[in-house]
């Protein structure tokens, strides 16, 4: 552990000297979340809909030349979704709905392409993200169903980040807003919600906000 953050120590401070500028500034703004499951032995229709979450950022980013840098971000993010119509373990005809209020600390690290004049920037991203999982709740509604705890969720989340963006300068930085979709790579359950045979539960989320980043260098 010690060296790997040693290496990465290294490494940042080596993109810092070599960058034609420097970023740094915070974001905010809204999720919405979906779940991708699949399972041969689900039986019956199983339906889902997003609930409103939020997230916050500190974000930074090295400019390795005009077009292309790298973007380094640690994010809260507050990931919502209800799962409807599971069925139940001991009566198939028995329908529940599941609702995840999930909490993560993200730190995705993308590689940016950007256009841009003095005055506006447009820009594109993609790259990988680490999740930590902090807490959440697994609430079920209706009969005696006994939903998962939030111990039933993995420590550890691994997904890939598609976006872009549009900025306007204002005084020494740029006020922007970011769009995104985030899809999970790894599975973030531990234990199966549905009867029948274990379901890898993977998540997706839209990210919408916007922020404000100083800018030194050019």
């Amino acid at each position: 552990m010690k060296k790997i953050i040693l290496l990465s120590s290294i490494a940042f401070s080596s993109l810092l000297a070599s960058a034609q500028y420097f970023g740094i500034g915070l974001r905010g703004g809204i999720n919405l979340s979906n779940v991708n499951y699949s399972s041969s032995s689900l039986s019956g229709a199983i339906s889902q809909s997003s609930n409103l979450g939020y997230q916050g950022a500190i974000v930074s980013e090295i400019g390795l030349n005009k077009f292309f840098s790298i973007v380094p971000e640690l994010v809260l993010s507050n990931q919502q979704f209800k799962i409807k119509e599971v069925p139940s373990n001991t009566d198939p005809n028995e329908k529940y709905d599941v609702t995840y209020k999930l909490n993560y600390v993200n730190i995705p690290l993308l590689a940016r392409l950007t256009l841009r004049t003095d005055l506006l920037k447009i820009y594109a991203n993609t790259g990988p993200q680490l999740g930590f999982f902090t807490n959440g709740t697994v609430v079920s509604t209706g009969g005696s169903y006994v939903s998962p705890s939030s111990s039933t969720i993995n420590n550890n989340d691994f997904a890939w980040v598609f976006g872009g963006g549009v900025g306007v300068k204002v005084g020494a930085g740029w006020l922007f807003a970011d769009a995104r979709y985030t899809v999970g790579v790894s599975k973030f359950n531990k234990e199966s919600l549905f009867p029948g045979g274990e379901v890898d539960m993977k998540s997706g989320v839209t990210g919408l906000s916007i922020g404000y980043q100083f800018q030194f260098g050019d």
